[in-house]
C-alpha cells in the first residue's frame, strides 16, 4: 500500500469516528430544568427560590441556551392546586412547551 493511500485511510477513519461522537452527542436527551413548588407556594428553579412572576423569564433563559431541554415541575402532593395552577399558567405564558408534571410525596 502506498503512502498516500495510507494517510487517506487515516483521514477517513479519522473523519468517521468525529461524525459518529458528533452524532451519538445530538442524541443524548440534556437534563431537565427542575422547577419544585413546595407546600407552603414557594417556588425553587434548580435550588433557588424565586417568585412565581420571575419563574418564566427564568426558565426561558436556560431554554434559550439548550431549547431541547423539557421542564420538570415537581410539586409537594400535599400542597394545594392553587399553588401549582399560576406555576403552569406562568409556563405556559413564556411559551414553554414540554412539561412533565410529577407529584413528589
Amino acid at each position: 500500500m502506498k503512502a498516500a493511500t495510507k494517510w487517506r485511510v487515516v483521514v477517513y477513519l479519522l473523519t468517521l469516528v468525529v461524525v459518529l461522537g458528533w452524532m451519538f452527542l445530538r442524541t443524548l436527551e440534556p437534563s431537565p430544568i427542575e422547577v419544585r413548588v413546595l407546600r407552603d407556594g414557594l417556588v425553587q428553579v434548580d435550588g433557588q427560590t424565586l417568585e412565581v412572576a420571575a419563574l418564566g423569564e427564568r426558565v426561558s433563559a436556560r431554554l434559550r441556551s439548550d431549547p431541547r431541554r423539557r421542564v420538570q415541575v415537581v410539586v409537594d402532593a400535599k400542597s394545594p392546586s392553587t399553588v401549582l395552577i399560576p406555576v403552569l399558567d406562568v409556563l405556559d405564558r413564556s411559551g414553554v412547551e414540554n412539561v412533565q408534571v410529577i407529584a413528589n410525596p
